[in-house]
């Protein structure tokens, strides 16, 4: 990955692989799959080939979160009507949309991974998972990339993510789209994101 405002001092990616028996989706079943390489999960566990230096640079409406927005992702949501509790707990932030494509940025209290059910009837099961713990310009990055076949379904493309914000507050990422192409472009924003000094966010 290249981010133009950390080549003066680049840090090195610390890639590591984590067994699929993590996997954090529930009822998905883990499974080989072989289809062809054009058409598998971006592994997470490899770096990126995206250059997003030259990506629009977006600064999240609360929690001092930088991401460089995919060129894929075409509108931003309106938070101005989101309520301030999200899922318990959680605050929800940003939401970049495309056609067949979304991503979820929140923070949380908790340092973990979304999770995400999917109906028994539609046979959901979980492809080529990998997950790399990086670290980038300082922050460790913790990130799961798969591939999800859905009966009656087209496959979707999941990037999923967290990472510590503050002492107490954590950022979680859940995205997706319709093809690899644009799994890569997702993966490379999660890569893309900085922390912001602030004094802090109210839960």
């Amino acid at each position: 990955m290249i981010d133009s405002d950390a080549q003066d001092n680049p840090k090195p990616l610390k890639f590591t692989t984590i067994s699929t028996s993590q996997a954090f989706m529930s009822p998905v079943a883990s499974s080989p799959d072989n289809c062809p390489p054009g058409d598998c999960a971006v592994p997470a566990n490899l770096p990126s080939t995206l250059d997003s230096s030259a990506w629009l640079k977006e600064t999240a409406r609360l929690g001092g979160i930088k991401l460089r927005r995919a060129p894929i992702l075409i509108s931003r949501g309106d938070s101005s009507g989101w309520p301030r509790a999200y899922s318990g707990r959680d605050i929800l932030l940003e939401r970049w949309y495309a056609p067949k494509a979304f991503f979820t940025l929140w923070l949380s209290p908790d340092g973990r991974y979304p999770t995400s059910g999917y109906p028994l009837s539609a046979r959901p099961v979980m492809c080529e998972w990998t997950e790399s713990v990086e670290v980038i310009r300082g922050t460790e990055i913790h990130v799961a990339s798969f591939r999800l076949i859905q009966a009656d379904a087209p496959p979707e493309y999941h990037i999923h993510a967290y990472w510590q914000v503050r002492d107490d507050m954590w950022a979680r990422v859940a995205a997706y789209g319709d093809s690899r192409r644009v799994q890569e472009q997702l993966l490379a924003m999660v890569r893309s994101a900085e922390a912001v000094p602030q004094s802090g966010v109210a839960v």
